[in-house]
């Protein structure tokens, strides 16, 4: 997470557990993502049940896997993507698009 910080551009943190089969499923619905949004989100896997991970993971108040915040590192603007839109790819990116033109330099 320090490293994307550092990129001073969007991040996508989704917050994941292995034994989760809805985080399975989401994985390769991220992953698609991941390479649409190349060069304009960095995308973070936090994996939740690591205790290095644990200060992030009280921090973000997670509570679910898995979980999807939208960061702006530059103003700290964290936004929640409900997982009830995790099985639609294009509500996502409607959300990501939006944290975009709201989130400019």
């Amino acid at each position: 997470m320090e490293e994307a910080v550092k990129l001073k551009k969007p991040i996508a943190v989704n917050f994941y557990v292995d034994w989760c089969h809805y985080c399975k499923k989401f994985a390769p619905v991220l992953d698609s993502l991941r390479k649409e949004y190349q060069g304009r989100v960095s995308f973070v896997l936090i994996k939740a049940d690591e205790p290095k991970n644990s200060k992030l993971v009280n921090e973000y108040g997670i509570s679910g896997y898995p979980t999807l915040y939208l960061v702006n590192p530059s103003n700290d603007n964290r936004v929640y993507l409900n997982n009830a839109i995790y099985g639609n790819p294009e509500l996502i990116k409607r959300e990501i698009d939006r944290f975009l033109r709201v989130n400019k330099k």
